[in-house]
Parts: C-alpha cells; structure tokens; sequence
C-alpha cells in the first residue's frame, strides 16, 4: 500500500490504522462491540480494503472500530481529526509519529537462539535456525 502525507509526515496508512486502533479505547455503545485485542498490520490491511480503500487512496472515516473510538480519517489530511478531543491534544500527532516510525520487523535475539528470530508488524514471529533452543525450534521465542 502506498505511504500517505498526514499533517506533513508520510506514512502506512495500514500502520496509522492500526497505532490509531491500538490506542483508542471503547466509549458509551462501543463497550458492546469492544474486542480487548491489539490489531496488526495485516487485519487493518483487510479492514481498509474491506471498506474500499485501495490504490485510488479513498478517505475512509472511521468514527468506531470494533468498539474502540476512533473519529479519524484515513488519508491524506492536515489536521488532528477529533482524535486529539477524546485522547488529549497531540494525540493524534503521537500516533502518526508511532506509525511513521515502526519499523517493518523487529529482531529479536533469544538466550540460546542460534538463529535470529524476527517478529514482525503482523505478530509473525519466526526463527532461522530449526534447531533454535530459544524457541524450541518452533519459530516463537515466546512458547
């Protein structure tokens, strides 16, 4: 997906979704809908295109999202949205910069890995080496 300016900053719009959706909290009716789950990039890929955004970079706006408050567009813009009236001033600013920064993967080392085990944006965790100690040759780290 191609990156996008948001108030003078590019970005993964895939990624914007998803920091925005991570630090958003469930209000009022959205409590009935609230899923207490972090989304990764690729859930809020399929979310973006489920709604029609895709190569023509369509705004979306999102006012709830599995009843978390978002009250943001998804697209080129200059401004803050309302994010920044339910989560405080600079919020939203906090959130670009969140995304704009991630990195695609983060590498992890493991106390007798002898590989190098990679966890990516998506939560895919997987390890070099078969024989990894560290992650009982299972690809995660964490088991």
């Amino acid at each position: 997906m191609k990156t996008i300016k948001v108030i003078g900053i590019e970005v993964d719009p895939r990624k914007l979704l998803m920091c925005l959706y991570n630090r958003a909290q469930p209000f009022g009716m959205g409590f009935m809908h609230y899923d207490p789950n972090p989304m990764t990039t690729a859930e809020a890929e399929a979310v973006l295109v489920a709604n029609g955004y895709g190569e023509r970079m369509r705004p979306l706006y999102f006012d709830y999202l599995r009843g978390r408050l978002i009250k943001c567009v998804i697209g080129p813009r200059e401004s803050g949205c309302l994010f920044d009236r339910e989560y405080g001033p600079g919020a939203f600013e906090n959130v670009v910069m969140d995304a704009a920064t991630m990195p695609d993967a983060i590498t992890l080392t493991q106390e007798g890995c002898g590989g190098v085990c990679v966890l990516s944006n998506d939560s895919t965790l997987t390890c070099a080496d078969p024989d990894c100690s560290g992650c009982d040759g299972s690809g995660d780290p964490r088991s």
